[in-house]
């Protein structure tokens, strides 16, 4: 299995384990379109984490389970330092180094 069909998978569990039974709040984006290319939805997911609204997209990001697309909505810079730290820590999908085979398996 390739490096990003297994860490696809591992945000699907995380999103799971973090997301099962708990209310959610969806956003929409006031800048980006509803639904992207594929015809997926773009929001942002919020969840009560005693008491605090915790930006699931950004933790996902944070802890490397996704990446950036690159284009224009309300919460680029915010997400692309989230990236960008889980990146420069090699977090997650970002723990690949060059030189290593993309075809590592589960």
């Amino acid at each position: 299995m390739n490096w990003l069909k297994t860490w696809g998978i591992n945000a699907k569990e995380f999103a799971k384990e973090n997301l099962a039974d708990k209310t959610v709040i969806i956003v929409f984006d006031n800048i980006a379109p509803k639904k992207g290319y594929y015809g997926r939805y773009l929001a942002y997911i919020y969840m009560n984490n005693s008491g605090v609204l915790l930006d699931f997209n950004k933790e996902l990001l944070t802890e490397g389970y996704a990446g950036v697309y690159v284009s224009q909505f309300e919460k680029l810079n915010e997400y692309q330092q989230a990236e960008y730290y889980a990146k420069s820590n090699h977090i997650g999908l970002w723990a690949w180094k060059i030189g290593e085979s993309s075809q590592h398996t589960i």
